[in-house]
């Protein structure tokens, strides 16, 4: 919305002809933008994997931006262009601000690169990269229409372009690729915690036994193995009270048995 304005603002548009130096109007509501994108970039990273309240962030975005249209329009914004003079300090100093903050948002944005597909990722970084170069190219003009100016521009086009291709065709045209890279992490986690606990159960020094409902050996350790004597690839499927308890013992060991699997606290 304040890069509509932005565009609106130029002397050449006659949108806000005779509210003054059309070319600093233009110039504060672009430092105006670049603050609000750099410090979303910025705090994105710190919301990946958590639930966003989008309600929330939408009227906060809407309050932000009017706070600083009204600002501007207010005659409260530091002036940003001076005709015949060229770029204010603000100005430059700002842009070399907005720069800072969008490398630190590559940083951030670095340290989560496991929560990002690779190609998205890398379209990201290059994105803020063309937008920290957009900035510095808008230091240097001495008028809205030099050169610097314009090459400012289409590095800012190109930047857009591939915010486009990161979040809006990936995620959108290309959902699959980031549906199936989530399903190879959980399957890639569930294989670390199943080896995991595997290793424990063969290395533990106490006895793991597992039966089916009906009290039948599905497995047990390989320390089971060693104090009973028992092979599990010669007992599987056999009852458990059977074969390990004295038969003087096996009826009571059954009733206990069916009162722990029906929930019932002995």
């Amino acid at each position: 919305g304040i890069d509509v304005l932005h565009i609106l603002a130029y002397k050449g548009m006659s949108v806000f002809h005779g509210k003054g130096n059309e070319t600093n109007l233009s110039a504060q509501l672009w430092i105006a933008g670049r603050y609000l994108e750099s410090f979303s970039l910025l705090i994105a990273p710190l919301f990946v994997g958590r639930r966003l309240n989008t309600g929330f962030v939408f009227v906060g975005y809407t309050a932000m931006v009017a706070f600083l249209v009204g600002s501007i329009f207010a005659g409260v914004f530091p002036e940003c262009f001076i005709e015949g003079k060229g770029l204010t300090t603000f100005k430059k100093t700002s842009e070399y601000v907005i720069s800072f903050i969008l490398v630190a948002a590559v940083f951030l944005l670095l340290r989560k690169q496991k929560e990002f597909d690779r190609s998205v990722l890398r379209l990201l970084i290059a994105s803020i990269v063309m937008t920290m170069t957009s900035e510095l190219a808008f230091t240097f003009y001495i008028h809205a229409y030099g050169f610097s100016n314009l090459v400012g521009h289409f590095l800012k086009i190109i930047s857009y372009y591939l915010i486009y291709k990161a979040i809006i065709e990936t995620g959108l045209i290309k959902p699959y690729n980031l549906l199936f890279r989530n399903l190879k992490q959980r399957e890639k986690a569930l294989r670390n915690e199943r080896d995991f606990a595997e290793s424990l159960l063969n290395t533990a020094q106490v006895i793991v036994l597992v039966l089916d409902n009906r009290g039948r050996i599905i497995y047990f350790n390989p320390y089971m193995e060693e104090v009973s004597g028992y092979r599990l690839d010669d007992m599987r499927g056999s009852d458990w009270l059977d074969v390990f308890l004295p038969q003087q013992y096996q009826t009571d060991g059954r009733e206990l048995f069916l009162k722990a699997i029906s929930g019932v606290q002995i």
